[in-house]
Parts: structure tokens; C-alpha cells; sequence
């Protein structure tokens, strides 16, 4: 009896972890999706693509 309890709270603890950690994956996915959606605009692709230039050539 006293090996169970505190091998059942840790196992609720874990599940409490992982049950959290998804939610936490599910909502980081759909934030960076619809970030994704948003295209850019043509002055921020020209800054974009000037940049990578720049550290291509670094």
C-alpha cells in the first residue's frame, strides 16, 4: 500500500504531463498554420530575399 500511492501519483502526473503537452503541440501547430496562410507582401519577400543574400554570402 505504501509502494502504491506514490507510484500511482507519479503515473497521474505523467498522464497529466502528456495530456497537457498535446494540447500545448495542437495549439502551437494551428497558431504557426495560420501564420502560414498569411502570405507575404512584395516589400517584405524583396527584405526577405535581400537578407538571404547577405548570409549566403557570409
Amino acid at each position: 500500500m505504501l509502494w502504491g500511492l506514490p507510484i500511482v501519483g507519479i503515473a497521474l502526473g505523467l498522464l497529466f504531463l502528456y495530456v497537457k503537452s498535446k494540447k500545448w503541440v495542437k495549439k502551437e501547430q494551428e497558431s504557426l498554420q495560420q501564420e502560414s496562410e498569411s502570405p507575404l507582401t512584395a516589400e517584405e519577400q524583396r527584405i526577405l530575399e535581400a537578407d538571404m543574400k547577405r548570409f549566403e554570402n557570409s
